[in-house]
């Protein structure tokens, strides 16, 4: 068992002083010292709360307080500050919610939604974040996350990455379950079904070889552009999709600015999902053109115009690459990029044969005129 779960129930006096609640405030039982309710810690780790040491931890405060039919051991600093909650909510007189707080505030809690005196759910609260994991089997691992916003997921995929836990990884994974329940066109559902059966196997490839992320590497945020709406309609999509492209995750690796890139990420009910294996670098990554394949399929699907050739959706995808580096180039750098721009725009044209391209002879994107059915990928960029 969890060293953690074992501090927790194991039959000693500690334990049984703080998972044992009296039946009401008046004549209580003593309760347990601060020291005993302060050696209680988070079942989940990397959550930020409030520990008082040295004489401020002797000055702590241990009551019990009563609200509705809820009952509660609460811990407060000599100041009044609460620090520790661990409450019965059903009356049996054993603690189902165990809560954290970081300055006075709520952060964190376990939960014991069953009643059994094991914890089950694990949620963060306000400066904590937004996460609401469940652990189906009560080994203190979560199995699925209920609720994650997308920066969390990419906390979570960098902390899966360093740790190398598979299992972990998996959770953040678009589930066969939510693919069904997105109601997306037939060539996604196909497209994100393929990657994310793929995804165990090259996460575990990405663990072996990468050098990256380490134990030095700390995530810094979550970036990405504006996310999109992919509209119900075409392809047989019945539900208008939210989608992330090229989202990535931004470390610190001991003052040296690093990446992980996580491709495209999916809204789905409560959250977020990838829908592929994370890249370490900027090198080589290759990128998820979401938008062109799913315009390009309904317009094949809803106009009767062709889907792109292999060799189109190649150009599609050096043409956002080029994009996102253009972003970031310095203005010397740009005319130059520009330029490899058109020559793509054309090379696209030219594949097309219904369309044109032409510089507008500035240091801004080149003039087209492209087919619909690859134009989606060409408008995102704009001027510096």
């Amino acid at each position: 068992m969890d060293r953690r779960l074992l501090v927790r129930f194991a039959a000693v006096p500690v334990v049984v002083a703080v998972l044992a609640l009296p039946p009401g405030v008046a004549g209580a039982a003593p309760p347990p010292s601060a020291a005993q309710a302060l050696g209680l810690t988070p079942i989940q780790q990397r959550v930020d709360y409030t520990t008082p040491t040295g004489a401020d931890a002797k000055a702590c405060t241990v009551q019990p307080e009563k609200s509705g039919s809820r009952t509660a051991w609460v811990v407060r600093t000599a100041g009044g500050e609460v620090l520790r909650r661990f409450i019965d909510t059903n009356a049996d007189n054993f603690v189902d919610i165990w809560s954290y707080y970081q300055a006075g505030v709520e952060v964190y809690r376990d939960i014991d939604s069953d009643f059994n005196k094991k914890p089950d759910q694990y949620r963060w609260f306000n400066a904590g974040g937004t996460r609401w994991g469940v652990d189906e089997n009560e080994d203190g691992v979560i199995d699925r996350w209920r609720a994650i916003s997308a920066h969390e997921v990419a906390e979570e995929a960098v902390e899966a990455i360093r740790s190398g836990d598979a299992r972990a990884f998996a959770t953040l994974l678009l589930s066969p379950e939510e693919l069904r329940k997105l109601g997306a066109g037939g060539a996604l559902v196909a497209d994100f079904g393929g990657k994310t059966k793929a995804a165990p196997s090259k996460f575990r490839q990405l663990v072996a070889k990468q050098k990256v992320v380490t134990g030095a590497s700390r995530f810094i945020d979550f970036g990405a552009p504006r996310p999109g709406t992919i509209p119900a309609g075409g392809d047989g999509a019945t539900r208008d999709l939210v989608v992330y492209e090229g989202a990535s995750a931004l470390l610190d690796n001991a003052g040296k600015p690093e990446q992980v890139q996580l491709g495209a990420m999916v809204a789905v009910e409560g959250g977020w999902r990838l829908i592929d294996a994370p890249q370490v670098g900027s090198e080589g990554v290759e990128i998820a053109g979401v938008f062109a394949f799913a315009s390009s399929r309904a317009d094949a699907g809803g106009q009767g115009a062709a889907a792109p050739s292999d060799k189109m959706l190649e150009l599609m995808a050096e043409l956002q690459k080029l994009d996102a580096r253009t972003q970031s180039a310095p203005a010397a750098k740009r005319a130059t990029l520009v330029q490899q721009r058109a020559d793509l725009l054309r090379r696209l044209a030219a594949i097309s044969g219904n369309s044109t391209c032409g510089s507008s002879g500035s240091a801004s994107w080149p003039t087209c005129s492209a087919p619909r059915s690859w134009r989606a990928s060409t408008h995102r960029a704009s001027s510096s």
